[in-house]
């Protein structure tokens, strides 16, 4: 496979862009891969996996819009300054994705995991450290939030009322 070289910018996944699966080890991947200020959007069922970002800006590297998103295995780190703490490292705008086993450096600024869809979907395993907030739950959202460690952030969990979380171990 030839290396892709691309400084900044983004990229999209949007349907017909075949959907990850593991039974048949196929379809839309990225995976060993390090980005700097290149942000990912997707609406799809890809996976994300062991994946880098570096980003300075206050705009989410990884955009769920829809589609059931595998993120796993990956380090995101936020570079730059935020004051008004709008910067998320995964926006979740709709879809089922599944967020598990990453890695959160905020710098005292970012927010990991901003959960917006009204759809249910399962944040696990994750470490966030130095993060302004943990996961951030503004909306009516069914989430499972399990097993995530916390470390040096304002707040680890920052949910909205209305939302409906089932917490485990974190």
């Amino acid at each position: 496979m030839d290396k892709i070289v691309k400084i900044g910018g983004s990229i999209f996944f949007e349907p017909p862009s075949p959907g990850w699966s593991d039974a048949i080890n196929s379809g839309s991947i990225i995976q060993y891969a390090n980005f700097n200020k290149i942000y990912i959007y997707t609406s799809s069922s890809l996976k994300i996996d062991n994946c880098n970002f570096n980003f300075p800006m206050p705009q989410s590297p990884i955009f769920i819009s829809g589609g059931s998103p595998l993120i796993s295995n990956n380090k995101i780190v936020f570079t730059g300054q935020d004051p008004n703490h709008y910067c998320y490292g995964i926006s979740v705008q709709s879809g089922t994705p599944t967020i598990t086993n990453n890695e959160f450096d905020g710098n005292g600024q970012l927010t990991g995991i901003n959960a917006q869809s009204s759809s249910s979907f399962t944040i696990s395993n994750n470490i966030f450290s130095k993060c302004w907030i943990g996961v951030k739950v503004p909306t009516t959202v069914v989430l499972m939030v399990q097993g995530n460690q916390f470390l040096g952030c304002n707040e680890g969990l920052d949910i909205n009322e209305v939302a409906r979380l089932t917490i485990r171990a974190t």
